[in-house]
């Protein structure tokens, strides 16, 4: 532990660090922290993890996958997909919002 990092404990006994790399538990085994998924994209994708694999999205209306590794890809390919998604076009309205048809 370098001098910029500060420990941390929790209710659970897990210790972590300010840096946000990892945790280690009671046990003393690191363990990655899991973030929260920010981007507004998520809500029009679901996310593929297959074992060996790097994790891949799915648009949840076409069915249209994308490699979806955080640190590698980003979000601007699904920013981009949301925009010409052939499925999501014909459902939004003629301003662009959500219409709903009876």
């Amino acid at each position: 532990m370098d001098s910029t990092d500060t420990r941390t404990v929790d209710v659970d006994g897990n210790v972590g660090h300010s840096s946000g790399q990892s945790t280690t538990n009671a046990n003393n085994v690191k363990e990655k922290r899991k973030r929260k998924e920010v981007s507004h994209v998520w809500k029009h994708f679901v996310k593929i993890k297959k074992e060996g694999e790097e994790p891949q999205a799915e648009c949840k209306h076409c069915g249209s996958r994308f490699m979806a590794h955080s640190h590698k890809h980003g979000t601007s390919s699904l920013n981009k997909h949301i925009r010409n998604c052939k499925i999501l076009n014909q459902m939004k309205g003629h301003d662009g919002f959500f219409c709903h048809k009876s």
